[in-house]
């Protein structure tokens, strides 16, 4: 036991991490970025602006300066650098740091996303709900990275809260139920309640059709087949009749 413990100690300080300072630094997203990418930079740019009180830019690659650069998504730095994205699924990200830029990199759609956001909470930063953020203040926002390809631990994360559709019947505005989809796609859920609600990325294992959107089994057992010589297969009502 105290040989694998040795072992696993070395092999953690062997372990590739590197110390990030956030502060004073600019953040970059591509010039045609795709929808997630700009959504992750504004989102990285926002959140750490407000934890350290100091303004953090946000611009295309085009603009870029020389001073601490962060570049977020499919950036042609990460290209020069041979990070390719199409390597990474869906949901994996990966951070690098070269010289005092920090590159973080993902698959398409929501890779680059998940890894802002993996920092986000590492730095204590977390949307709690759709209307409640938590924002530490730190006045030096340091984190250690790990070069490695991450993921989230289970492909499926969903929690169905009923929201959605109480939000169409009460006239819910239009500025909530963005932030609810905002909310949910920044705690990492992947799965959707129905069509209806705002989704701004859906994961494999949710990603079906929700219409017909009704609690029935004649989607799949057929009334005009089945009705006639197999009533007990349909629904009762309280009166004790099968329809």
């Amino acid at each position: 036991m105290k040989k694998i413990f040795c072992f696993t100690f070395c092999m953690m300080l062997c372990m590739p991490f590197m110390a990030f300072d956030f502060k004073n630094c600019t953040v970059i997203y591509p010039d045609k970025p795709q929808k997630l990418e700009k959504m992750a930079a504004d989102d990285l740019g926002k959140f750490l602006s407000l934890m350290s009180d100091s303004k953090i830019a946000i611009k295309p690659e085009s603009q870029a300066g020389t001073g601490k650069n962060i570049y977020v998504g499919n950036t042609k730095f990460a290209a020069a650098n041979k990070i390719d994205s199409s390597k990474f699924n869906k949901e994996e990200w990966q951070y690098t740091e070269v010289n005092d830029d920090l590159i973080i990199s993902g698959g398409y759609p929501v890779g680059a996303f998940y890894g802002v956001w993996n920092i986000l909470n590492d730095l204590g930063c977390w949307s709690l709900t759709f209307d409640q953020m938590a924002v530490p203040q730190k006045k030096n926002p340091v984190l250690s990275l790990k070069k490695e390809v991450m993921k989230p631990s289970f492909a499926g994360r969903m929690i169905y809260d009923g929201l959605p559709g109480r939000y169409r019947t009460c006239k819910m505005p239009q500025k909530s139920q963005d932030a609810y989809g905002m909310h949910r796609l920044r705690s990492g859920i992947n799965g959707k309640h129905s069509k209806h609600e705002v989704n701004h990325y859906c994961g494999d294992m949710f990603n079906f059709s929700h219409f017909p959107a009704s609690h029935t089994l004649c989607l799949y057992v057929d009334p005009d087949r089945y009705f006639a010589s197999h009533p007990e297969y349909f629904a009762m009502n309280a009166a004790g009749k099968r329809q």
